[in-house]
């Protein structure tokens, strides 16, 4: 301020040569928040400029006619710079390492792009010699030799045809989701890529992201929590975070492929007469739902507050939590089928309810990679993926 006091005093001199400048318009420019930076680009305007990016830089991403692009995320950072993540689609079929990110300056102009794969996209056909029947045969197997010794049951498997261009040559390929109950009647799932014309295995990974706690006391104390009125009681529902809410699982579970449930462990939404949750105590059924709703909330916060990231999937929805899933369930989970973090109680042994905050953090963090990346649950991106759920949770934690 007494720069600007400084320069106003000098002003006033030049008053007598005839250019007279007033304190009052000297501030009014020195406090103008146009006088430091442009508005930041809309979302929509960062698809519009990157739309005509990809028509004059077409050639230089390997598009062509049989293929076709989706925009999967926008981030305009907070000088400007827009980038835009596409999904890719080869004669309709979904192009795994396809996916790539066009950067753009402030004004709209094109930086460049980012390729997950720059491999040519020619296929001589894409007429499967392996039938659907055969790969979820072969992912099923896959699955119960991942869990041996465990046995398995309503094992279920969902193959898809699409474009492998992340191993090599892009080739035709089945990725089949293969999912089941173990003995306990928790979930266990894995996705298999399998060739479409030899039928031999390309990759395979775990299909539920998860992570454990460290059996230590998992509240965090009293916590403010923000809940929504329906009557003469409250629902554990924030409507000021795109109403996300905490639901009990009452202790079952779920199956579900490609978003399609066979069976859906429920999701009753948590309600209480005085707006006063939880004990405290795992022996109240809410006490668990607070800290999952807490952690929810304080993953909400610092996307938002740090990275100008709306909600997990960046367009404002709110997400849900299920706590008491499952049968002395030792994990938690994150599930793009469902849009929901998913808690259990864990065996009262190895661990207790598994709801702390950077678990919260992590496995939601999994949500914001599915939307943005995409990174598969295998080899480096696997690593990729986990890392950054790593890191984030425990940024979570510490913002």
């Amino acid at each position: 301020m007494s720069r600007i006091r400084q320069h106003v005093r000098g002003s006033r001199r030049l008053a007598t040569t005839g250019v007279a400048v007033s304190s009052a318009a000297l501030l009014a420019v020195a406090l103008s928040p146009a006088a430091h930076a442009a508005p930041r680009p809309t979302r929509a305007a960062a698809v519009q400029h990157a739309t005509s990016a990809l028509r004059a830089h077409a050639s230089s991403l390997g598009l062509d006619s049989a293929q076709a692009t989706s925009v999967r995320d926008v981030i305009v950072d907070k000088d400007g710079s827009q980038h835009v993540r596409y999904d890719r689609t080869y004669h309709r079929l979904p192009v795994l390492g396809g996916d790539f990110v066009v950067h753009l300056g402030p004004d709209g102009g094109y930086r460049g792009a980012d390729r997950a794969s720059r491999a040519a996209l020619a296929l001589p056909s894409t007429m499967p010699e392996v039938s659907a029947p055969e790969a979820a045969d072969l992912a099923t197997n896959a699955l119960r030799a991942a869990n041996l010794g465990n046995r398995l049951r309503q094992v279920k498997a969902k193959p898809q045809l699409i474009v492998d261009a992340l191993h090599g040559t892009p080739r035709l390929a089945w990725r089949t989701d293969a999912v089941a109950l173990d003995s306990l009647g928790n979930p266990v799932a894995r996705t298999v890529l399998t060739d479409a014309r030899t039928g031999a295995r390309i990759d395979a990974w775990d299909s539920i992201e998860t992570a454990t706690g460290d059996g230590r006391s998992l509240y965090s104390g009293t916590v403010p929590l923000e809940t929504t009125q329906s009557g003469s009681s409250y629902q554990l529902k924030d409507p000021t975070r795109g109403n996300t809410y905490t639901g009990d699982a009452a202790n079952k579970t779920d199956l579900c492929i490609f978003g399609i449930c066979i069976s859906r462990a429920p999701s009753t939404v948590f309600t209480d007469t005085d707006n006063h949750w939880g004990t405290g105590a795992t022996s109240d059924r809410s006490s668990a739902a607070v800290d999952a709703q807490y952690g929810t909330d304080e993953t909400w916060d610092y996307y938002k507050n740090v990275h100008g990231r709306n909600g997990i999937a960046g367009d404002g929805k709110g997400s849900y939590n299920r706590v008491h899933y499952g049968s002395n369930y030792n994990n938690a989970f994150w599930d793009d089928s469902c849009f929901c973090m998913t808690y259990g109680d864990g065996d009262g042994t190895t661990f207790g309810p598994l709801v702390a905050l950077d678990v919260a953090g992590h496995e939601m963090s999994h949500g914001v990679t599915s939307k943005t990346a995409g990174l598969t649950y295998s080899g480096e991106s696997g690593g990729l993926n986990e890392a950054t759920s790593d890191i984030l949770g425990t940024m979570v934690e510490w913002y």
